[in-house]
């Protein structure tokens, strides 16, 4: 379809016939391509999880929600946590720096030791930790892969379980796959989420441990506020 449409150049009126069909679609395509780039710029950093209606809320307060849901054919639940910090981006990507050493904020972490580096942002590592009562100390071979970009403000760090590359010991091998995300909101403000699904074994009734893992985290994200606390006093007073 074409239109005419008056044209004035030089205090001269000219009439001009225009493809209007054409321009529509060309502003389309235009807008279209937008879209996309807008999407892949903000998925880049965003859960990849599942929708947010197979989610339960289990807890709620201020900056603090932790979510569980049915995980596959898996009896243990998958845990999800998303958290607001009132600290910039860096400050919280430090709190996990040395991932083949215990986190400070990771209380129950009794030893992390470095088995193969593969690269600077991959490594295999081997972890035990002290779980809640009732049950018995747990270890763990990770696979820790992280991927930072400071220019996006965002940073993921995921942990998957390994087999067949460390020897059996005298505690219950666990696996576990966890997802960090760590999002810049402001100067000042950050946001973490977590995803965390564990198969514990052992002969603990997992609707006892199921019942354990929001407290659980809940208690490593309340260390993880009181790092971070400490860690800004520590840097004003220096």
């Amino acid at each position: 379809m074409k239109k005419k449409v008056n044209i004035i150049i030089n205090n001269t009126l000219y009439y001009k016939e225009i493809d209007v069909l054409g321009m529509r679609l060309y502003k389309f395509k235009i807008e279209f391509i937008t879209f996309l780039l807008l999407i892949a710029i903000f998925s880049s950093c965003s859960a990849s999880s599942a929708s947010a209606s197979a989610w339960r809320l289990r807890h709620s307060e201020k900056g603090i929600n932790l979510y569980s849901q049915k995980s596959g054919n898996s009896d243990y639940l998958q845990v999800k946590a998303n958290v607001i910090f009132n600290v910039a981006f860096s400050d919280l990507l430090a709190q996990f720096n040395n991932d083949d050493k215990c986190w400070k904020w990771i209380k129950k972490c009794k030893i992390v030791k470095l088995l193969t580096q593969i690269s600077d942002d991959e490594k295999i590592i081997y972890s035990v930790l002290n779980m809640p009562w009732p049950l018995s100390k747990r270890d763990f071979v990770f696979r820790s892969v992280r991927k930072i970009e400071i220019l996006k403000g965002c940073a993921t760090l995921e942990l998957s379980p390994v087999n067949g590359v460390y020897k059996s010991t005298k505690y219950i091998r666990a696996k576990s796959t966890i997802t960090y995300r760590i999002k810049s909101l402001s100067t000042t403000s950050s946001s973490l989420s977590i995803v965390m699904h564990s198969e514990l074994g052992g002969t603990t009734p997992t609707s006892l441990i199921n019942s354990l893992i929001v407290g659980d985290l809940i208690g490593d994200i309340k260390e993880l506020k009181k790092s971070i606390i400490l860690n800004s006093e520590r840097n004003f007073v220096t």
